[in-house]
Protein backbone atom coordinates (compact mmCIF):
# COMPACT_ATOMS: atom_id res chain seq x y z
CA UNK A 1 0.00 0.00 0.00
CA UNK A 2 2.82 2.38 0.93
CA UNK A 3 4.64 1.64 -2.33
CA UNK A 4 1.47 2.32 -4.31
CA UNK A 5 0.81 5.62 -2.55
CA UNK A 6 4.45 6.69 -2.97
CA UNK A 7 4.21 5.95 -6.69
CA UNK A 8 1.09 8.07 -7.02
CA UNK A 9 2.68 10.90 -5.06
CA UNK A 10 5.84 10.81 -7.18
CA UNK A 11 3.71 10.88 -10.34
CA UNK A 12 1.69 13.79 -8.96
CA UNK A 13 4.88 15.69 -8.15
CA UNK A 14 6.23 15.25 -11.69
CA UNK A 15 2.96 16.53 -13.16
CA UNK A 16 2.65 19.49 -10.77
CA UNK A 17 6.28 20.55 -11.16
CA UNK A 18 6.36 20.06 -14.93
CA UNK A 19 8.71 17.10 -15.06
CA UNK A 20 8.82 14.44 -17.76
CA UNK A 21 6.93 11.29 -16.77
CA UNK A 22 8.92 8.05 -16.93
CA UNK A 23 7.26 4.80 -18.01
CA UNK A 24 6.81 3.68 -14.39
CA UNK A 25 5.11 6.95 -13.48
CA UNK A 26 3.00 6.81 -16.62
CA UNK A 27 1.68 3.42 -15.48
CA UNK A 28 0.24 5.04 -12.34
CA UNK A 29 -2.06 7.13 -14.52
CA UNK A 30 -3.66 3.83 -15.56
CA UNK A 31 -4.25 2.90 -11.89
CA UNK A 32 -6.31 5.94 -10.91
CA UNK A 33 -9.37 3.85 -10.09
CA UNK A 34 -7.28 1.84 -7.62
CA UNK A 35 -6.25 5.11 -5.94
CA UNK A 36 -9.85 6.32 -5.82
CA UNK A 37 -10.95 3.05 -4.26
CA UNK A 38 -8.28 3.29 -1.58
CA UNK A 39 -9.08 6.94 -0.79
CA UNK A 40 -12.80 6.11 -0.64
CA UNK A 41 -12.16 3.30 1.88
CA UNK A 42 -9.89 5.52 3.92
CA UNK A 43 -12.36 8.42 4.05
CA UNK A 44 -15.23 6.12 5.02
CA UNK A 45 -13.06 4.67 7.78
CA UNK A 46 -12.10 8.09 9.13
CA UNK A 47 -15.71 9.30 9.11
CA UNK A 48 -16.81 6.15 10.88
CA UNK A 49 -13.93 6.52 13.35
CA UNK A 50 -14.86 10.15 14.05
CA UNK A 51 -18.56 9.37 14.56
CA UNK A 52 -18.11 6.26 16.67
CA UNK A 53 -14.52 5.57 17.66
CA UNK A 54 -13.65 1.90 18.18
CA UNK A 55 -13.01 0.72 21.73
CA UNK A 56 -9.75 2.09 23.07
CA UNK A 57 -9.75 5.14 20.80
CA UNK A 58 -11.27 8.59 21.08
CA UNK A 59 -11.73 11.67 18.92
CA UNK A 60 -8.76 13.16 20.79
CA UNK A 61 -6.71 10.20 19.59
CA UNK A 62 -7.64 10.92 15.98
CA UNK A 63 -6.88 14.63 16.25
CA UNK A 64 -3.85 14.75 18.52
CA UNK A 65 -2.18 11.36 18.85
CA UNK A 66 -2.59 9.65 15.49
CA UNK A 67 0.66 10.82 13.87
CA UNK A 68 2.75 9.70 16.83
CA UNK A 69 1.12 6.29 16.95
CA UNK A 70 1.50 5.71 13.20
CA UNK A 71 5.28 5.73 13.64
CA UNK A 72 5.08 2.53 15.70
CA UNK A 73 4.46 -0.53 13.48
CA UNK A 74 2.41 -2.41 16.10
CA UNK A 75 0.24 0.64 16.83
CA UNK A 76 -0.16 1.28 13.11
CA UNK A 77 -1.49 -2.26 12.59
CA UNK A 78 -3.92 -1.86 15.50
CA UNK A 79 -5.23 1.37 13.98
CA UNK A 80 -5.54 -0.22 10.53
CA UNK A 81 -7.55 -3.07 12.07
CA UNK A 82 -9.75 -0.64 14.01
CA UNK A 83 -10.44 1.29 10.81
CA UNK A 84 -11.21 -1.89 8.88
CA UNK A 85 -8.27 -1.40 6.54
CA UNK A 86 -6.60 -4.79 7.02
Amino acid sequence: MLKLMKGFYDTRSKIVHGGQLKAAQQSYLEKVEELRSFVRRLLKSFVSFAVKPPNGYSKKHLGEELDGRLVNAAEREKIRAALGLT
